[in-house]
């Protein structure tokens, strides 16, 4: 989703310098900061139309995405098997991905994690023990 956004922008500039030829750079700028731009985004996109460089975000650029393997897939079921004993911290030790990645996992195989709850002391004996 980000990446649109980002595209729209560089469409954006690149549409309104083919429109406005004889337009300064530094008047650019000034158009596209009134509408809510930053600065360095403008001239980072200037830069690379006048260098032909494409709008478009480049294939394979970035962090490769964590993918769930049916063999991980079949260990996170098993892991968090309606317990509360593993954490979603445990689970990104175990498969050396972060935490992130893990609640990702859990929301694409549907798997509501239990979260433990401190009980409350009811009883007399047990209040009289955390005095």
């Amino acid at each position: 989703m980000e990446t649109t956004k980002h595209e729209d922008r560089r469409r954006l500039i690149r549409n309104f310098m083919l429109l406005n030829p004889s337009l300064p750079d530094k008047d650019i700028v000034r158009h596209f900061i009134q509408m809510g731009f930053k600065e360095r985004t403008i001239r980072d996109n200037i830069r690379r139309i006048k260098d032909g460089i494409s709008v478009k975000k480049l294939e394979g650029s970035g962090r490769p995405k964590a993918i769930m393997t049916s063999r991980i897939k079949d260990r996170m079921v098993n892991l968090f098997d309606g317990s509360c004993k593993t954490t979603i911290k445990m689970a990104a030790r175990k498969f050396k991905v972060s935490h992130h990645v893990i609640k990702q996992w859990l929301q694409e195989l549907g798997i509501e994690r239990k979260v433990r709850k401190k009980i409350p002391k009811s009883t007399d004996k047990r209040r009289r023990n955390k005095l």
